[in-house]
């Protein structure tokens, strides 16, 4: 996700003054005192290399001519891929498999480019989903204001095509995908009719919210790959499981510490949680720790902290405060919806911890 705002800078308060009167005097006594201000490329694909070449034999003394009959019959030449998949000769020995180097991106079609522009990655590199020695099937991750776009690359290792290549898509059930890519698409399948030698298919799957999980649910997409392989048999991939966070849903909001403190009181919904922290653990973590949620940092005052976000799609915000003592901090989620505010301090307090 794209790096949320740095904190505002503000002059230490004056000794009557906290957070706790900047946000009505609703937060827990007994905090302690504030002191000060702080701010806060395309693969190579060689699947197989040839296999390595072998000593050469120790001279010996040409031996007595065979008769004709008993001499060997000639094996026909193979190439270390054929020798490999025991493709010649049914006396032939396969050697071992030689390493290759799996692909770290994939270049878009035009035509699908504009669906991720002005997104934040959520990777450098593809993520990987799941291969075997013909299909290696990959992800990332790309965020923007109003959804999160999952783009799977289906990469062809072979030097021929492959045929009737498809992906069978599943879940999330809060959210609602909108399939794109070069192929067909029948409801939650895409398929394309081949995919050429040594090059990859492209698929985007764009989500949007149709309602929040409950605290505790894995939103997660299901996936499996079909193809007909270059023997013409049909062959299954299961693919690992793509899961999408409660971070994946927040998008940062820059505010002020004024604005910040005139929303809190208009924002019924709250939710309080306490999360154990390691030593050390101070408001300036605190702050790291929520940018992982996607959270702008708004403030740090003496041992408080103050965030900003909202849901992907949504314009009501989210806000968070945190008030760090000796081994835990004190979290309090607002926002307009109980089930957002649940959802977003359960992920908090583990982001804490």
């Amino acid at each position: 996700p794209a790096p949320a705002p740095a904190p505002q800078s503000r002059a230490a308060p004056s000794s009557s003054f906290s957070l706790d009167d900047l946000l009505g005097g609703d937060m827990p006594q007994g905090a302690p005192a504030l002191l000060s201000a702080a701010p806060m490329s395309a693969p190579t694909m060689s699947i197989y290399d040839s296999a390595p070449a072998p000593a050469p034999a120790r001279a010996q003394p040409a031996p007595a001519p065979a008769a004709a009959s008993a001499l060997p019959k000639a094996r026909p030449a193979m190439s270390a891929f054929d020798s490999l998949l025991d493709l010649g000769s049914p006396e032939s020995q396969s050697p071992a498999p030689m390493a290759w180097t799996p692909p770290t991106e994939v270049k878009l079609p035009a035509t699908l480019e504009g669906a991720v522009q002005g997104g934040t990655r959520s990777h450098d590199a593809l993520q990987h989903l799941g291969h075997d020695d013909s299909l290696h099937a990959s992800y990332y991750k790309v965020f923007k204001p109003q959804e999160v776009v999952v783009v799977m690359a289906l990469h062809n290792l072979q030097n021929q095509s492959l045929q009737n290549v498809a992906v069978q898509f599943d879940g999330p059930a809060n959210m609602r995908p909108v399939y794109e890519c070069a192929g067909s698409v029948s409801q939650h399948r895409v398929s394309f009719h081949s995919v050429p030698a040594r090059s990859a298919a492209v698929v985007l799957v764009r989500y949007s919210m149709q309602g929040l999980p409950s605290a505790g649910y894995e939103m997660v997409m299901l996936t499996k790959a079909t193809y007909v392989d270059t023997s013409s048999q049909t062959r299954n991939l299961g693919l690992d499981k793509v899961t999408l966070s409660t971070a994946d849903l927040i998008r940062p909001v820059p505010c002020t510490t004024e604005s910040f403190g005139a929303k809190w009181g208009q924002l019924a919904q709250e939710k309080k949680l306490r999360a154990s922290t390691g030593p050390g653990f101070n408001p300036a973590e605190f702050h790291m720790r929520m940018r992982r949620l996607n959270f702008a940092p708004v403030q740090v005052i003496g041992m408080e902290a103050i965030c900003c976000g909202r849901l992907m799609g949504a314009e009501g915000l989210i806000l968070a405060h945190g008030r760090v003592a000796a081994g835990y901090v004190d979290l309090t989620i607002r926002s307009a919806d109980r089930q957002c505010s649940e959802l977003v301090a359960a992920a908090a307090q583990q982001a804490m911890s």
